[in-house]
């Protein structure tokens, strides 16, 4: 493969061809336990080349939204999530979900202000124990996914995150895939993975878009099993 056409492949940044292309989808950001409850800590989530705040607020809607201060560019991270927003800690500006800044405590007369400064926001919903963002134009966004594993009670299913680097594939060599019909329990030594594992960053394009061709190859031959991943 020449430099280009590696370039080309793995450049996910904005503006960017492979990008641009992930941007049509939602995509896991983080899982669901990671915001547990209104008012916790926020969350950093680096996600295609962007780097984002994720957070639950009062009012128990979530955001996803840029991770720096339109003010000086303080990181949100060390924000306080209170009364509806996120405060910045160094000059006390207030974003809502939607990165909208609602307070700004040294102009307090000067509404117009708060209604310029907006940072950039993408919507995130929560689906079968995730948090799912679409980052791509509005006017092209799918509907929500609808997968079998992110559609069933949560008391049957689970998800998490691996614990491996992104640079490599989120599946270790020692593990295969065995196709059971639902229902049946797994053999010893093989464990449930109805629903999704994946790392961050590259690996995880690359789980998604794996499941997502084994979708569109299968089709409705799916409706009735699950993936069992064991070690060999």
């Amino acid at each position: 493969m020449r430099a280009e056409q590696n370039e080309f492949l793995v450049r996910t940044g904005p503006g960017t061809p492979m990008g641009e292309l992930f941007r049509r989808y939602w995509l896991p950001a983080l899982l669901a336990e990671e915001l547990p409850e209104p008012d916790c800590p926020p969350v950093r989530v680096k996600i295609l080349g962007e780097r984002l705040i994720a957070f639950r607020d009062t009012q128990n809607r979530l955001g996803l939204i840029d991770e720096f201060c339109a003010h000086r560019g303080v990181s949100l991270w060390f924000g306080r999530n209170e009364e509806s927003g996120l405060r910045c800690s160094y000059h006390g500006w207030k974003y809502d979900v939607t990165g909208q800044c609602v307070e700004i405590p040294s102009e307090p007369d000067n509404p117009k202000l708060c209604q310029r400064m907006k940072l950039k926001s993408y919507p995130l919903v929560e689906r079968g124990g995730v948090l799912w963002t679409y980052m791509g134009p509005a006017e092209k966004r799918p509907p929500l996914p609808e997968h079998e594993w992110a559609m069933v009670p949560a008391s049957t299913s689970w998800a998490r995150r691996w614990a491996s680097s992104p640079s490599v594939s989120p599946w270790p060599k020692t593990t295969k895939l065995v196709w059971t019909p639902l229902g049946s329990k797994p053999e010893p030594g093989q464990r449930s993975a109805t629903a999704l594992d994946w790392t961050s960053g590259s690996a995880t394009a690359w789980v998604w878009t794996a499941i997502s061709a084994v979708r569109r190859r299968f089709g409705s031959k799916l409706r009735d099993w699950r993936c069992l991943a064991g070690r060999t």
